[in-house]
């Protein structure tokens, strides 16, 4: 008779993500910029942007401890971004204000995923830091690994 059990399923154990694939849930559409000294040569974001702009990324991912790690470029016109894992808050306020352009900035976090399976990645634009003037976020890519 043939084994009729549900089969066993290594899930991975990182993720990459690209704002190019993410799913705009509140606010405009994306636009990229090239630009070479930013690593993968592009950058992200909506345009324009305002507070509340949602993105939503799916992943597959086993349950465990990780380290959120968010690369992109900081500015004097971008703003905080809460992060949601599962429509849990894991990060709050991540802030990607400077005074000028630093490109290659990579902000982490520890996060922990609940369960092996698909998930979901949310991020929230959530106010701006005092100095900022606009709401922009110019991300380039988003690691959970």
């Amino acid at each position: 008779m043939p084994d009729i059990r549900e089969p066993v399923f290594a899930y991975p154990k990182s993720a990459v993500m690209f704002p190019c694939h993410a799913k705009v849930i509140v606010g405009n559409p994306l636009s990229n910029v090239h630009t070479i000294a930013l690593d993968f040569a592009l950058r992200w974001y909506q345009n324009p942007p305002a507070n509340g702009d949602t993105l939503q990324y799916n992943f597959y991912l086993a349950g465990g401890s990780y380290t959120l790690k968010v690369h992109g470029e900081t500015e004097s016109v971008c703003g905080r971004i809460d992060w949601y894992i599962d429509n849990v808050k894991v990060v709050s306020l991540q802030d990607w204000y400077s005074a000028g352009a630093v490109s290659n900035v990579i902000q982490t976090a520890d996060v922990t995923v609940l369960g092996n399976g698909k998930h979901t990645l949310r991020s929230v634009i959530n106010g701006k830091n005092p100095a900022s003037t606009g709401f922009y976020i110019q991300l380039a890519s988003i690691a959970l690994a």
